[in-house]
């Protein structure tokens, strides 16, 4: 089955295991085409917060696999993704729920601040109180196929791996789903951003 198959390459891709990361984006197109309408938005959802992370510690989702496949590739998977996940009933907008992290969800821990200077609230690892509540109002009943949280950070790919244990309370605790969309990564241009925070 297709489904189960994809979601195989997946975890294939986060421990490095089989052909990994390439054989993921070889057969993501054809193997989404195949996958029924009805099963699609679980495997969109599976893809992009699945919490599956390479042996380097970058998110395997389905943000960053677009962004490497080639253009053909890319418009077949976007495609079917449109064409298979319905909008909202009634003519009524869709909008998707997006949360900065430090100082947003819970206040920043280093000592150069980088991450954050809030310190209104204890920096034990707790998040703010509220926010997992306000998180779970804001995404309604959505179902778990679409409920989960998308969360932005300055943090560089290889460095979002233990997010997800820190912001648990933000997710499902059956079938944990989190969108992680994180800052410049490559060397210099972790730096450039480190500067710019500090000297902002």
């Amino acid at each position: 089955c297709a489904e189960v198959r994809l979601m195989e390459l997946h975890q294939a891709a986060g421990d490095g295991s089989g052909d990994g990361w390439e054989g993921l984006l070889d057969e993501l197109a054809d193997l989404l085409e195949e996958v029924p309408d009805n099963m699609v938005p679980r495997v969109r959802a599976a893809l992009d917060g699945g919490l599956v992370f390479d042996p380097r510690g970058r998110h395997v989702d389905l943000r960053r696999l677009v962004n490497d496949l080639p253009k053909r590739d890319r418009h077949r998977v976007l495609a079917r993704i449109h064409a298979a996940c319905e909008p909202p009933a009634g003519g009524r907008s869709g909008f998707v729920v997006l949360s900065d992290v430090d100082d947003t969800v819970l206040p920043g821990r280093d000592i150069l601040k980088v991450s954050g200077s809030d310190r209104s609230w204890t920096l034990d690892g707790r998040l703010y109180p509220g926010v997992a509540q306000m998180h779970a109002e804001l995404r309604g009943k959505l179902g778990r196929d679409r409920d989960y949280p998308v969360l932005l950070t300055a943090r560089p790919p290889p460095f979002v791996s233990k997010l997800p244990a820190k912001l648990h309370e933000l997710t499902d605790d059956q079938r944990p789903r989190m969108a992680i969309l994180p800052g410049a990564s490559g060397g210099l241009r972790v730096a450039a951003n480190t500067m710019r925070i500090l000297f902002h």
